[in-house]
Formats: structure tokens, sequence, C-alpha cells
């Protein structure tokens, strides 16, 4: 039989997002909401932190060991968890406002690949009906440039 042990009881909400650094033995997650929390949790000493942004954030990949690159409904942004500072990179579906990001991650060449999708809840996190078909995949490469 295997057995599955609780590292970590942190009542996420909707988590989701899971990230692995091998490099840094640490794992990354969201739990979003309209103030997103991003948690940090390190297996070698089992150190937890988390972090809350002031957006709703769908996607997470690592880009050094205090720094993250995070997806949001308003952009490609930069994370630095010992600075705590939040720096937009690049807009993404700025003007389209019934889209919204949604899952991504990165491949082995870092480039990070990431969906949109139409926005299915309202401003209080209220379900909205999926009506059209309007998402898009996007990728970004290393030096910053988004591919549609």
């Amino acid at each position: 039989m295997i057995n599955v042990d609780v590292l970590l009881k942190c009542n996420n909400i909707l988590g989701e997002g899971i990230t692995w650094s091998n490099e840094y033995q640490t794992l990354f997650w969201l739990d979003i909401s309209n103030n997103t929390k991003i948690y940090k949790f390190n297996l070698d000493n089992f150190k937890s932190e988390i972090f809350e942004i002031p957006e709703i954030i769908t996607a997470t990949s690592i880009k050094s060991q205090n720094e993250l690159v995070l997806v949001s409904n308003k952009g490609v942004n930069i994370f630095n968890t010992d600075s705590q500072t939040f720096l937009r990179i690049l807009d993404v579906e700025s003007t389209l406002l019934n889209t919204r990001s949604n899952d991504g991650a990165s491949d082995a060449m870092g480039r990070l690949w990431f969906g949109t999708m139409q926005n299915n809840f309202d401003k209080n996190g209220k379900s909205i009906p999926l009506e059209e078909n309007i998402g898009k995949l996007y990728k970004v490469d290393t030096n910053k440039k988004i591919s549609v």
C-alpha cells in the first residue's frame, strides 16, 4: 500500500498551478482568487512562505531562486520573493474585457506557454456561463517575445 503524508495544511480555496524546482528543492503553487496567494515550500527544510498578489494569477514559472514569472489576467509579470516586488513585463489581451488568462507551464527550453479563455467569473467571483470560443494559446520566449 502507498502512504500519503500531509506536508503542509494550507486550507486553499482553489489550489492549483503547481511548479517544482529541482534545482532549489522548492515547490510553488497558487490559491487562486481576486487576491491570489503564492505558496513557496522548501522540501530541504520544510520552510513555507505565503505571498499575496493583488491580481488573479493563473500560472507560474521559475525564473531564478527568488523570481517567478506569473501569468495574471492583465499580463505576464515577474515576482521577486525576497523583495516582494511585482513587475509587469508584458500586457496580454488588455483591451479584451471578456477574456482571462488560464493555466500554463514552462517547457524544457524555458518558454512559458499559457492560454486565455472567455472570462467565466464576474467581479464578485460568481460564475458566468461559457458561451464563446475566444481563447488563444500564447508562448513567451526567454527574450520576453510573445507569440500567439
